[in-house]
């Protein structure tokens, strides 16, 4: 968000631009008059070899006796014609300049006065750069009536008439390309004849700057680091679960403090499956949550898996249709098997997709429904909103954070103020759509399940070596713990056989291929553009297995 408002406000700098411009007109018995025009050109760190004025024409002629001074000295300029225009260019061709100076053009303008009514467009609109103030002044031998004066754009325009023979209108923040017309009626001779104000002389006066671009960009920075930091805060607090009491009564905790109270145990949470434990664990469902279904269907006799390389799954004779089986995985083998008996893994399967994708869908519903009581029922809606909301206040408070930083250079701008608001919702909207996951709390049970699959997984992370059951493999999968545990098997199979010789169990041999086990099935998951089952599973990281997830499934 700094770096949005530093962008908006390098870009929307005024840029070179005229700090002041005075122009004095005095009109003269014939209708002509003698311009004064007294310039503060900003370069705004450009080279430059000086500037062009262009003088309108009248219906009566073009400009004529031309003098122009730089900062008080004689300067080079050159007049041309310019079809209806005359075109002064300002400075020496073989030098240039920098940083503000005063340019003083005065020329004499024919037929400026043609019957009862003046209209002189006294800024002409012909700069291309911005003019932050004009002081226009009129005198004229006979009285000036009824003035009026229009400022183009958001150009406020005042006028005052000191004498009757004289004028002075001011116009402020006029756009590249805008102007300033005066108008006034025709009277009676004046009595006195009325001069001019003095035009100021010498060098450019110093003019109030903008503040930095870098303030801006630290003031948004520092704004939308604070909006972030508490609403991540307020999203933390209000995602706490719930834990029972001793004394039966409810209250809200904190995760990592539970996390610090809980000891390793050998015994798995009750009531949950591996892959749903796993997924009560990391609040999400993972690669490794869906390789567990599968090692838990094996286990369970719903299928088999086969081969090392390559590994096949395999509908079992004893499962006749998976009628045993709970109404998830029921479900997803009747997907898994629509078409034939047997998947080979490695190479894009249709079924085997559809099934992948089903298993992550279910879980992810019995999640967001609650998850059997584990998980409060507003916190699934309390996250969409969150995170949706952030999802659209963020980049449309990034774009405002960019206008309003626009001002920071900008003398006088009231810019803090809405680049304030606009940078604490812009950092807001970003807090609540990154850390939008926390608001789902669990329950005083969920809480309950989660310490007991805490416990337990802090079990398989450090296994001892007493003999370890084969039936934790899918466990230790589900919660990320494949490496430890598959070292535990093997201590515990290198004890095994009575005739000297060990024998791994079946759940050894598995995990010796478990990487190659689920980069196939991601692999058979997950269509590949190169063709072919191998380019598919070298798109994965297979060591996700016990790490996080890869996210391709």
């Amino acid at each position: 968000m700094g770096l949005v408002a530093l962008l908006g406000a390098v870009v929307g700098g005024p840029g070179e631009r005229i700090d002041r411009m005075w122009i004095g007109a005095e009109i003269r018995a014939g209708g002509e008059a003698r311009i004064t025009e007294v310039i503060d050109y900003d370069f705004a760190g450009e080279e430059r070899h000086g500037v062009f004025r262009n003088v309108l024409d009248t219906g009566a002629g073009k400009a004529r006796d031309i003098s122009v001074t730089a900062d008080g000295r004689t300067v080079p300029h050159l007049a041309t014609d310019a079809g209806d225009a005359t075109r002064i260019r300002i400075g020496d061709p073989a030098r240039t300049v920098s940083g503000t100076h005063r340019y003083r053009i005065t020329y004499t303008l024919p037929g400026f006065v043609d019957g009862r009514e003046i209209g002189w467009r006294a800024v002409d609109g012909a700069w291309d750069v911005p003019i932050a103030r004009a002081d226009v002044h009129v005198t004229a031998p006979f009285a000036l009536k009824h003035p009026v004066c229009n400022g183009d754009g958001d150009g406020t325009c005042t006028v005052e008439r000191p004498a009757p023979g004289r004028l002075a209108a001011s116009v402020g923040k006029l756009d590249a390309g805008d102007g300033m017309r005066l108008y006034a009626d025709r009277g009676a001779a004046a009595g006195e004849a009325v001069d001019l104000p003095p035009a100021p002389e010498g060098a450019a006066a110093r003019v109030e700057k903008g503040d930095s671009a870098l303030l801006g960009w630290l003031w948004a920075t520092a704004v939308a680091l604070a909006a972030a930091a508490a609403v991540s805060e307020l999203l933390r607090l209000a995602g706490r679960d719930r834990v029972k009491c001793p004394d039966g009564r409810t209250r809200r905790m904190d995760i990592r403090r539970q996390d610090a109270e809980i000891k390793p145990s050998p015994v798995p949470p009750a009531g949950l499956t591996p892959t749903r434990a796993g997924v009560l664990h990391a609040g999400r469902v993972k690669d490794e949550h869906r390789v567990a279904w599968l090692l838990s269907a094996a286990r369970d006799g719903h299928l088999s898996i086969e081969g090392r390389k390559k590994p096949d799954l395999q509908r079992t004779p004893a499962d006749e249709g998976g009628a045993d089986a709970d109404p998830l995985t029921a479900e997803v083998l009747a997907a898994l098997f629509a078409r034939k008996d047997r998947v080979h893994l490695g190479q894009f399967q249709r079924d085997f997709a559809h099934a992948w994708k089903l298993l992550r869908d279910r879980l992810d519903e019995w999640r967001r429904a609650g998850g059997d009581g584990l998980w409060l029922p507003a916190g699934e809606s309390r996250r969409r909103l969150a995170l949706w909301g952030g999802v659209i206040v963020a980049p449309l408070a990034a774009i405002a954070v960019g206008f309003a930083a626009s001002q920071v250079t900008d003398p006088g701008a009231a810019w803090l103020t809405p680049t304030a608001v606009t940078a604490a919702l812009s950092g807001a909207g970003l807090a609540a759509a990154l850390r939008a996951w926390e608001l789902p709390a669990r329950t005083a049970l969920g809480s309950q399940r989660w310490r007991e699959t805490e416990a337990f997984r802090q079990y398989l992370a450090e296994p001892g070596d007493e003999d370890a059951p084969d039936a934790f493999t899918p466990w230790a999968v589900a919660l990320g713990q494949a490496k430890p545990w598959a070292a535990a098997l093997k201590r515990a199979a290198s004890r095994q056989g009575a005739d000297g010789t060990p024998r791994p169990p079946e759940d050894v041999r598995r995990y010796r291929s478990i990487k190659r086990l689920t980069a196939a099935a991601l692999a058979t998951a997950v269509p590949s553009s190169g063709g072919g089952g191998g380019g598919s599973s070298s798109s994965y990281n297979s060591s996700h297995v016990g790490g996080s997830s890869s996210g391709g499934g």
